[in-house]
């Protein structure tokens, strides 16, 4: 996990300058307890790299776009606490917010979560949840958090996602492989 997150990141800077400055610092164990101890479960172990790798990212503008590419807002631990706070207490209709989903990333009623069902020492699948949409939310959009973070450096290698030199802000530069749509927030 740790070698695909750094490959991501450097790909990341390469394309957009500033993506290190928004990216926010990573937690020590400690602060990742601490800000998880509300959970009835154990934060998986793909998580708690990622949350040691970068806590996130901070928002470009009020709206909560840019300064990362395609996915929404990465969150931070504290804001996906929140985030799940909201979501396993929020009435649904057609769909139920499995208590064992994390949020990761998100914009607006759509977010894409991990699956903290998953036993200790193994992947975390990740879910496309949109509150406007007839998708299944139990379906499984990537095997594994660190799958997803692959398929997100190759779309930015590959010029799929482009950051925009005068607003910061990331956009689309090519169609979308079919077969890597299902795993994004787009």
């Amino acid at each position: 996990m740790e070698e695909s997150l750094a490959g991501f990141e450097r790909h990341l800077v390469e394309r957009d300058g500033l993506a290190g400055q928004r990216l926010r610092s990573g937690l020590v164990d400690a602060e990742i307890d601490r800000l998880s101890a509300s959970l009835p479960f154990g934060l998986p172990d793909e998580l708690r790299c990622l949350y040691r790798w970068h806590d996130g990212a901070f928002e470009l503008d009020e709206r909560g776009e840019g300064g990362f590419p395609r996915v929404g807002v990465l969150y931070s631990l504290s804001q996906a606490m929140r985030e799940y706070a909201r979501w396993t207490t929020m009435p649904t209709t057609d769909e139920t917010y499995d208590p064992a989903w994390i949020p990761v990333s998100g914009a607006g009623g759509r977010l894409l979560v991990a699956d903290s069902g998953a036993l200790p020492g193994h992947a975390s699948p990740i879910h496309h949840i949109d509150i406007d949409e007839s998708v299944e939310w139990d379906l499984i959009r990537a095997p594994s958090l660190v799958y997803m973070i692959n398929v997100w450096d190759q779309m930015i290698y590959d010029g799929h996602w482009v950051c925009d030199a005068e607003t910061g802000l990331w956009r689309d530069g090519s169609e979308t492989p079919e077969h890597l749509s299902r795993t994004l927030l787009v």
